[in-house]
């Protein structure tokens, strides 16, 4: 029987997050869904030996040792799902249950791109720089409504380009998202790929905007974003997600050949995200986003997250206005990131937040049902199941 929805996880070398997040899904009792894997590991006989233990046909495992960058690899595992919707995760991400028993209400309803709330899971092995491993273990998700909302794509893109390209703003997400397979054929059919740029979540993101009007959006926690020491998230936290591109073997070989000369050259959250959304919008032939595309915003970001690389972005900045044109976004960012500290004092010392759900697990199934719990209080079954 062909599963309603789909999890594509591309992975490499990492393991200990990969089997967590198969036992959790095992959990779930429910034919609706498949965990489709695409290992690109050179030596599986770990994962191997941990598979041979389940006899579940919703494990879909692929495996190639031969080197692939991380686009061919989140191609393989998209290629490799039969379910109707597909959700990409990262292997050191999971979800919750309700999620599961969503999926009907989806397909009644014709709603080919869906997102939800996405709880912040840092694994026991993330080190914050200020608060060492307070953090460890710890999953944060906003206070929630339960409610539906329609996303107009468009105006979450203009937002996006306001921003440099370093946040996605409210724009459609493909990674930690519900999507159609038509979806997917779109953008397929569009770009000779799923992924049309070096970062596979900013680029999917940017892509859909140009077919996709709007989306429906859950206010709830139902999809949990995984930081890990050794993903990308848990580097962020860490302040180690930067880098030579020349370095980073996991991205296309021809990065660098369309790199634009108005970002800097260097591997970091915010650059690669801007040359991501910069390089799709030219894609598209977005010839107005492309030109109200704002530099000084992502200046801004990176001189605040990485004070030590002003010597690089010094070069980009207008020769006549030097620093100024810097300081609107700067203070901007510098007001959102008072207000995340603030945030994090409260989680930290006193395991409480306004604004947020959060507490400490030192597994990531007891994270899942602290989740679950929350969602089954707020009714959701009674509205959308």
């Amino acid at each position: 029987m062909r599963p309603l929805i789909s999890f594509a996880i591309p992975t490499k070398n990492r393991y200990r997050y990969l089997i967590r997040l198969i036992e959790s899904s095992l959990r779930i009792e429910s034919e609706n869904f498949e965990i489709v894997i695409h290992d690109n590991t050179e030596d599986n006989s770990e994962i191997l030996e941990f598979l041979n233990g389940f006899e579940d046909k919703r494990i879909s495992y692929f495996h190639n040792p031969e080197f692939l960058d991380m686009v061919e690899n989140c191609n393989w595992a998209i290629r490799s799902c039969i379910g109707e919707y597909i959700c990409f995760l990262g292997d050191d991400d999971a979800f919750a249950p309700s999620l599961i028993k969503l999926i009907p209400f989806l397909k009644r309803n014709d709603i080919k791109v869906f997102n939800t709330g996405i709880p912040i899971y840092e694994w026991p092995d993330v080190t914050h720089p200020i608060y060492g491993k307070k953090f460890a273990g710890r999953i944060s998700f906003r206070r929630f409504t339960a409610k539906l909302k329609t996303i107009q794509t468009r105006k979450e893109l203009t937002k996006a380009v306001g921003l440099g390209g370093t946040k996605m703003a409210k724009m459609p997400k493909i990674y930690h998202g519900v999507i159609h397979e038509s979806v997917f054929s779109k953008l397929h059919e569009t770009f000779g790929t799923y992924f049309p740029g070096p970062s596979p979540d900013m680029a999917c993101s940017t892509a859909i905007c140009k077919f996709v009007e709007s989306y429906t959006y859950l206010d709830a926690p139902l999809i949990i974003s995984g930081h890990g020491a050794k993903s990308a998230g848990g580097k962020g936290v860490a302040s180690n997600h930067i880098g030579a591109i020349a370095d980073q073997k996991f991205l296309p070989p021809d990065t660098m050949e369309h790199w634009s000369p108005k970002i800097p050259s260097i591997w970091t959250g915010p650059t690669i995200w801007a040359q991501t959304c910069l390089l799709v919008l030219k894609k598209n032939n977005e010839t107005a986003l492309v030109e109200k595309f704002n530099f000084n915003y992502l200046y801004a970001a990176l001189v605040n997250k990485y004070p030590r690389l002003y010597p690089i972005v010094k070069p980009h900045l207008n020769k006549s206005f030097g620093l100024f044109p810097l300081a609107i976004p700067y203070v901007r960012i510098w007001a959102a990131r008072l207000k995340s500290m603030t945030a994090n004092i409260f989680k930290v010392y006193f395991n409480n937040s306004f604004s947020y759900h959060t507490d400490r697990f030192d597994r990531l199934d007891t994270a899942i049902d602290y989740v679950e719990e929350k969602v089954e209080k707020s009714k959701l079954s009674s509205k959308y199941f």
